[in-house]
């Protein structure tokens, strides 16, 4: 259940990648870039176009709207359990502004981070490292992995344990629907738009 056909070290780099830049160098956007330039690079060096392709296919409005419309929740449920889950006597724009986050910088982060995020991780987790099992598996698991190394600046472990089973079940979902109409699109839009509900209401909880 847990292979990933013998690209498992290929999946632990955005691991790599994230430690490097958030807690080393102690920079979001090292941390994004570095990310982002890795998986871009594997899969462009070991991948076939059609992969790229596979973004704008498998489209069904029965399945992508109600999908779609269930991220969105993502963000308004980070606010509404933001003061039960986040580590007690920290501020997030104390922290934001620590890793290199604040003022037009977190415009831009924000904008980039929507934008291409989806996109690429899309491509990398539910393409480049797909498997046809039909439970959840390796893929999905370290999907959800390494978001830990980012949230353990803010949550306390009881909800990094919560979002790290309830991001299993979305890497899982999307994954499954990406094989059965062989594409990325519905995955792609609805990440998408789970993004964008995180970030807003990231900001929200900034303004109070």
């Amino acid at each position: 259940m847990l292979s990933i056909s013998g690209k498992s070290s290929t999946a632990l780099i955005p691991y790599l990648t994230i430690l490097v830049g958030l807690h080393i160098l102690k920079s979001a956007w090292a941390a994004i870039i570095l990310y982002h330039g890795a998986i871009f690079f594997i899969v462009l060096k070991n991948s076939n176009p059609v992969l790229f392709k596979r973004l704008f296919r498998g489209w069904n409005w029965k399945i992508g709207f109600p999908l779609t419309a269930i991220s969105a929740l993502a963000g308004l449920s980070l606010y509404f359990l933001w003061p039960i889950m986040r580590i007690e006597g920290t501020e997030l724009s104390a922290i934001l502004n620590e890793y290199g986050l604040h003022g037009s910088s977190w415009i831009v982060f924000m904008i980039y981070y929507c934008v291409s995020t989806p996109v690429l991780e899309e491509i990398f987790w539910r393409g480049y490292l797909s498997v046809p099992n039909r439970r959840p598996s390796a893929p999905d698991i370290l999907f959800a992995g390494y978001h830990i190394i980012v949230l353990i600046l803010f949550l306390k472990p009881l909800p990094i344990a919560a979002v790290f089973l309830t991001l299993v079940v979305a890497a899982w979902i999307w994954r499954l629907i990406s094989l059965k109409f062989n594409g990325l699109a519905m995955p792609s839009v609805s990440h998408l738009v789970a993004g964008i509900s995180v970030i807003w209401f990231v900001n929200l909880i900034l303004k109070q």
